[in-house]
C-alpha cells in the first residue's frame, strides 16, 4: 500500500495509473491513421513536385530552342538555370525561416512559385525566361528545405 494524499492506494494501481497517463491511447484510431496518411501524402507530393518541376522542362527543350531562337548552350542554360536558384533558395531558407518563421517563408515560397510560373509562361526572351526560372528555383530550394521541417513538427 502507498499513501497518497492521506489515501491508501494499492501499489499496482499507482503504476497502472501512471502508465495510463504516459501511454494515452487515441480515442478514435481511424482518425489518427487518416491524419498520418494525410501527412505522408503531403510529404510524398512535396518530393514529387521537386522532381516534377525540375524534370518537366525536358519535354520543352526543342520548343524552347525554337521559341527563343537559341543555340544548344543557351537552351541548356534555360533548362538548368532553375538549379542555380534551388541552391540559393535552399541556402537562404533556413536562416530566413529562423528569423521570420517557417510558415511565413513557406507562404512567400508559394507566391514565388505563382510568379515564376506566370512569368515563365509570358516570357518573350531567353533572358527573361532565365530570370523567372531562377526565381522559381528559389522557391523550389526553399520548399525542399522547409516542407520536411514543417511536416515533422
Amino acid at each position: 500500500m502507498v499513501k497518497n494524499n492521506n489515501k491508501e492506494i494499492p501499489r499496482e494501481d499507482k503504476y497502472v495509473n501512471r502508465l495510463k497517463k504516459t501511454f494515452q491511447v487515441a480515442e478514435e484510431p481511424t482518425t489518427s491513421v487518416m491524419y498520418v496518411l494525410f501527412i505522408a501524402s503531403v510529404a510524398a507530393i512535396g518530393g514529387f513536385l521537386f522532381g516534377f518541376d525540375s524534370g518537366v522542362i525536358n519535354g520543352t527543350v526543342t520548343a524552347l530552342g525554337n521559341a527563343f531562337n537559341s543555340n544548344d548552350v543557351s537552351t541548356g542554360f534555360n533548362v538548368a538555370s532553375v538549379l542555380l536558384g534551388c541552391a540559393l533558395g535552399a541556402l537562404a531558407a533556413g536562416p530566413m525561416s529562423d528569423h521570420f518563421g517557417r510558415k511565413t517563408i513557406m507562404n512567400i515560397t508559394a507566391i514565388i512559385f505563382a510568379i515564376s510560373a506566370f512569368g515563365s509562361g509570358i516570357s518573350t526572351s531567353s533572358g527573361e525566361f532565365i530570370i523567372y526560372r531562377l526565381f522559381g528555383g528559389l522557391g523550389i530550394g526553399a520548399a525542399s528545405v522547409l516542407a520536411p521541417d514543417i511536416l515533422q513538427k
